[in-house]
């Protein structure tokens, strides 16, 4: 078989027998090319790897998937240019300053009944402070950079889903609590126990809003220290600071907080 193909004029080298038949009839003055291709014996050419990567870019090029479902199909799997996702970023980070601005000067009119700030706090305030700024270094810095990884459409528009949801919950957990809110373990003067609004269902709708915040982050945001880092920050503050606020709450309101805690969820209705 190797002459008839060195007689063809082809190299041994230039192709892999795949699979042979178990007879092989040489016939005279027929190219060796034909000789094998009727005996069943396949052969890989080195231009073969050109073509294949030829039809999978042309391929990508028009990927089968509807506009109406991005999140199928090869769609979900081209990547994209990741200034998108830093457009996204800086969006949702300024609509998040911007709602909570006004409340914040607001909350810190009104004088401090109580604190019960400890040193623990203190810490965790600065762990959250440290995750919310992560993502914005990533932002404006390439000091990140050996930790990115593609942007693909799928989970950005889970992103940008999140983005949209925790905020208008953020928007409204302030807009309820108005002036009943501190960024630290405090009751405030002339402080009421807020039960309506996104608060009649769920206890702690605001950290809600941001863990749903920071799981947008994680899937916007195409860096494995970057993205995570928010939702890896505020799990902790959550997990160490929710049992003291409630406690805190008991302590200040009595019967009152806990016929509300006993109707309602601390995160998800009906769930948690």
């Amino acid at each position: 078989m190797l002459a008839a193909i060195q007689k063809s004029g082809t190299s041994a080298l230039a192709c892999t027998p795949v699979a042979i038949s178990t007879r092989l009839i040489i016939r005279r003055n027929e190219p060796a090319a034909v000789r094998l291709r009727h005996h069943g014996v396949r052969w890989r050419t080195p231009t073969d790897g050109l073509n294949r990567a030829y039809e999978e870019s042309r391929t990508a090029r028009s990927p089968p998937c509807s506009l109406l479902a991005p999140g199928f199909g090869y769609c979900r799997l081209l990547p994209m240019n990741p200034w998108i996702s830093k457009a996204v970023i800086l969006v949702g980070t300024l609509t998040l300053l911007a709602i909570r601005a006004p409340h914040g000067r607001r909350s810190r009119s009104v004088k401090v009944a109580k604190s019960h700030k400890t040193p623990l706090e203190t810490g965790l305030l600065v762990l959250a402070w440290v995750g919310f700024f992560v993502p914005l270094i990533w932002l404006a810095s390439p000091v990140l950079s050996f930790a990115e990884y593609p942007l693909t459409l799928g989970p950005l528009i889970a992103g940008v889903m999140c983005f949209v949801v925790s905020l208008w919950l953020f928007y409204r957990s302030h807009a309820d609590l108005g002036t009943n809110w501190s960024i630290t373990l405090e009751v405030r003067e002339q402080h009421r126990l807020i039960t309506q609004g996104v608060y009649y269902r769920i206890r702690h709708p605001m950290y809600s809003a941001l863990i749903l915040y920071s799981l947008g982050q994680a899937l916007v945001i195409p860096n494995w220290v970057a993205g995570p880092a928010n939702l890896v920050a505020f799990a902790i503050l959550f997990t160490l600071r929710v049992h003291a606020e409630e406690q805190m709450m008991s302590d200040t309101f009595g019967d009152e907080y806990a016929t509300y805690a006993a109707r309602t969820k601390r995160l998800v209705p009906g769930v948690w």
